[in-house]
């Protein structure tokens, strides 16, 4: 899970690029992105977690957006793809997501 907490803006961008892109190509696992925390995204950021998710769900492992607020959510659509995410309100959701998967998700491996 990457969590952030307050901003990833130009000063941390490539400490944040070395931290979450080792998960990001791992297929064979869930990339869950948690946002309730998150204060800013730059647009650098923005445009690399829609590559992420792009390049996932051309996979077929699309990222997991988990507390999104409304701004994150409408900045996604601009600047990325939307549609690329899993997006649920809360991580409780989410949890009751995974108690009962689609099928065409396979395993879940976290």
């Amino acid at each position: 899970i990457v969590k952030i907490n307050g901003r990833v803006d130009a000063f941390n961008f490539e400490a944040f690029c070395q931290e979450i892109l080792p998960f990001a190509r791992d297929f064979s696992r869930l990339f869950i992105f948690e946002a309730s925390r998150l204060e800013f995204l730059g647009l650098r950021t923005m445009k690399l977690l829609g590559e992420i998710a792009a390049d996932r769900s051309q996979h077929g492992r699309r990222p997991f957006l988990i507390s999104p607020s409304e701004k994150l959510k409408k900045q996604i659509a601009i600047y990325a793809d939307i549609e690329d995410w899993e997006v649920f309100r809360n991580f409780d959701e989410f949890q009751r997501y995974l108690e009962n998967p689609p099928a065409q998700m396979g395993e879940v491996l976290v």
